[in-house]
């Protein structure tokens, strides 16, 4: 049961409120369907086709007078579209006066419009003596100017708008609008975003008013969270803090001004107790002031003064959330890296697969079912996530990223690394097995790859001599040979049925070794940072015969083999050269090879599900689970088969996507899946914000928000990169679409690929040539 509300702060003082706009909602023209009329948050239109076309709607408010210079009043809000067809697409919004009207005719005020076929992005001034309706276009009334960008045409997306009007010195009016895509931030403002009137024929507003033109073709409009607010001359507004969309928790505090400071209220159950607390980040939490016993229905509590005001406020019924115990000084991290993990697993909806630890974990936690690498090969995407860089050029996207490009030893101020922030913060940090490209986190050539970053850094050589030749161990202590080892290997004792040991591999080596780590930060105290990589299920599939056990090969069934439509085959596939040319055996994928290899593939996530089940395990028993982060991470993704692929090296869907749990001590609401985008380079700022460990800027941005709460958006897109045959490739995730841009100049693509996974879920074809303008939109987003 959730059993709190968080409220981002915006401007607050004794004196400044904004209002939700409640209505009641009406519609002043057309025949839309209207519903949630009493709330901030009302339907227009049913849904049904061009259902709330060619209609208007508006909401009173008590009557607000710019009386003086520096006096506002702003209307904020969003609005998502449903069913729009056409590129006109005109959506209008403004402020209005009554004006002694009775109908909805001959109010005064101000409107815009985002495009409109005679006067594209113009900002109207509707004025005496006009009978026409609030947002017409004809009758008395003036053309301010050009406000947002001409022809911007809307399409099936959630915009945030504000509407802003300000009196200044001269007895004038300034009139600021916005309308801003919210997945991108794409403003659709102008250059000139304000325009002056110097004669205005009204200072007071009492109406909020909007127009979907006939050519909007709307089907529904999702108002949402429209506010009224009245800002005097008086009042600094303080900073505003990055807002998030809340879902409502049944407790429903909101901050109202009282006195010398404002005052939380909030819905109550009589004899319960609440506390009210305080956050900057939405996981370190601090009590403001003493619980409140609530006598009656409405529970409240003085905010302030305060020497910090909070960005977040939260109440919590101490009833249903007893008082935590107190915070530890540190988390610590346990991070488990997997190589080639595909988000095939069982808790993402692979129900035939065994993997019953990640599974635990995913219930514990909170599994991202849409988390993008930033590039689809080993070191690229390593160096992306623990630098927090986008890869930009072949060198950052290839798999010696770290030998050539990580920039040696940082600073406290200026660490290089996730890792070596956390170094520099008085963690132990701790590298095993394969976290970095290379195996142990030293190149071939000797070379440390992240030098200053890991108080220590390891991978287990066994048998096999070195960490290189156990990362493509067989049994028995061979490794491969290029052009000659299978890719599969059952393994069995001499007996020929018995199945090996799990650490007659080398991830089995791996995990024994995490535990004892463990065990030392037990004994230690010491708060660390400890990363795993586990090397399963790369290539070579090997694993002990008891995960291949687990499968039934003829059941297996292998992806259609054919190839996106529309695309460069040469850019957009990959040669399958890993898969293929390092390894001995059949190299043509005939059925029976095709339901080998996805099998070998599957006993090798099982194997290395059973490894992250024991450092678990090993976790809890000592005890450090109740302060420790664990984060299980996919380097990339893996096709096998899909779209002819049997491998990674590509800019589609398989290869850049993988999985992502987190789990957080504490944390509400576990085992929710979040379905918001994000990125590899996402994953650093994150762990830094959760443990309060200083950072510099970083390309990622923390998605700590939808740790709290899995509703929350995180980022409106995700982008990728990849370089084929010496044509650099740059990838888009969007909600709804991937577009990929090969070459480098953005004014003469190479080829451009556009994929609706809507309307076609496995991406089997380009639709660049039916969906244009999707594609102009998107293509100014890529670097």
């Amino acid at each position: 049961m959730k059993f709190f509300h968080v409220l981002a702060l915006s401007a607050l003082n004794g004196t400044l409120c904004a209002t939700p706009l409640t209505g009641p909602w009406a519609q002043a023209t057309g025949t839309a369907t209207l519903s949630n009329t009493g709330t901030a948050s009302p339907t227009w239109g049913s849904g049904a086709i061009d259902n709330a076309d060619a209609s208007s709607i508006y909401a009173p408010f008590p009557a607000i007078t710019l009386a003086n210079p520096g006096d506002r009043i702003v209307l904020s809000g969003s609005a998502e579209m449903f069913g729009i067809t056409s590129a006109a697409s005109v959506f209008r919004f403004g402020l209005f006066a009554l004006n002694g009207s009775t109908t909805t005719n001959g109010w005064l005020g101000y409107f815009v419009q985002n495009s409109a076929s005679s006067s594209a992005g113009s900002l109207k001034e509707r004025t005496n003596p006009n009978t026409g309706h609030f947002t017409s276009t004809t009758g008395a009334g003036s053309n301010l100017g050009t406000a947002l960008v001409p022809n911007t045409a809307l399409t099936n997306s959630k915009y945030d708008f504000s509407f802003t009007i300000e009196r200044n010195s001269s007895g004038g009016l300034l009139v600021t609008p916005s309308l801003k895509r919210s997945s991108d931030s794409v403003e659709f403002a102008g250059q000139s975003t304000s325009f002056l009137d110097t004669s205005p024929q009204t200072f007071v507003f009492d109406r909020a008013g909007f127009q979907a033109t006939t050519d909007l073709n709307a089907d529904k409009i999702q108002m949402t969270n429209v506010d009224v607010a009245f800002i005097p001359a008086s009042v600094t507004p303080p900073p505003v803090t990055t807002a998030f969309t809340i879902t409502e928790f049944g407790l429903g505090p909101r901050l109202e001004p009282v006195g010398g400071g404002p005052t939380l209220r909030w819905n109550a159950t009589a004899g319960r107790s609440y506390a009210v607390e305080g956050s900057n980040d939405l996981f370190n939490w601090q009590r403001i002031g003493a619980p409140v016993f609530a006598a009656n229905t409405s529970g409240t509590t003085r905010i302030g003064p305060v020497a910090s005001m909070p960005s977040f406020f939260r109440v919590r019924d101490r009833v249903s959330a007893p008082d935590p115990l107190p915070a530890p000084a540190r988390r610590n991290v346990l991070f488990i890296a997997v190589d080639d993990l595909r988000p095939e697993i069982a808790a993402f909806g692979a129900t035939y697969m065994h993997t019953p630890n990640i599974d635990s974990l995913v219930q514990s936690g909170r599994p991202f079912q849409r988390h993008y690498v930033q590039c689809a090969t080993c070191g690229a995407s390593r160096f992306a996530l623990l630098t927090s860089r986008r890869p930009t050029n072949g060198t950052a996207g290839g798999n010696d990223a770290f030998v050539s490009l990580y920039p040696g030893i940082g600073t406290a101020q200026a660490p290089n690394s996730l890792p070596e922030a956390f170094r520099h913060a008085g963690y132990t940090t701790e590298s095993l097995g394969k976290v970095s490209h290379y195996p142990g986190g030293t190149s071939d050539a000797g070379q440390l790859e992240m030098p200053g970053a890991w108080t220590r850094q390891s991978s287990p050589a066994g048998i096999w001599g070195s960490a290189r030749n156990a990362f493509f161990a067989y049994a028995g202590g061979t490794t491969r040979t290029i052009g000659v080892s299978l890719r599969t290997e059952i393994g069995v004792k001499a007996d020929g049925g018995t199945s090996l040991e799990d650490t007659d591999y080398t991830d089995g080596l791996i995990a024994n070794d995490a535990i004892q780590r463990l065990q030392t930060y037990k004994n230690s105290g010491e708060p660390f940072f400890l990363a795993v990589g586990f090397f399963k299920p790369h290539l070579p599939f090997n694993a002990p015969k008891k995960y291949w056990d687990l499968y039934d090969r003829n059941a297996i069934t292998v992806p259609p083999n054919v190839p996106p439509a529309n695309v460069n085959l040469a850019l957009t596939l990959s040669d399958n050269g890993e898969f293929l040319g390092n390894y001995g055996g059949t190299n043509t994928i005939d059925t029976a090879e095709a339901k080998l290899s996805i099998h070998g593939y599957r006993a090798c996530v099982s194997y290395t599900d059973a490894q992250i089940g024991k450092l678990l395990t090993a976790l809890t028993t000592l005890g450090l689970d109740q302060n420790t982060i664990v984060v299980l991470w996919g380097d990339h993704g893996w096709a096998l088969g899909e779209l002819s692929v049997w491998g990674k090296h590509t800019t589609l869907e398989e290869s850049l996507r993988s999985p992502l749990v987190i789990r957080v001590p504490g944390m509400q609401q576990p085992g929710v899946a979040s379905q918001s985008l994000v990125e590899a380079i996402d994953i650093y700022p994150t762990l830094a914000d959760l443990c309060n460990v200083p950072i510099p800027v970083l390309e990622g941005r923390s998605f700590t928000p939808a740790l709290l709460d899995p509703a929350l958006p995180a980022k409106a897109n995700a982008l990728s990169y990849w370089n084929r045959n010496g044509t650099n490739g740059y990838s888009m995730r969007t909600e709804r679409y991937r577009i990929v841009r090969w070459g480098s100049n953005p004014l003469a693509p190479v080829q451009v690929d556009l994929f609706d996974y809507q309307t076609d879920p496995t991406g089997s074809q380009s639709v660049t040539a039916s969906q244009p303008q999707v594609v102009s939109d998107l293509l100014k987003l890529l670097p």
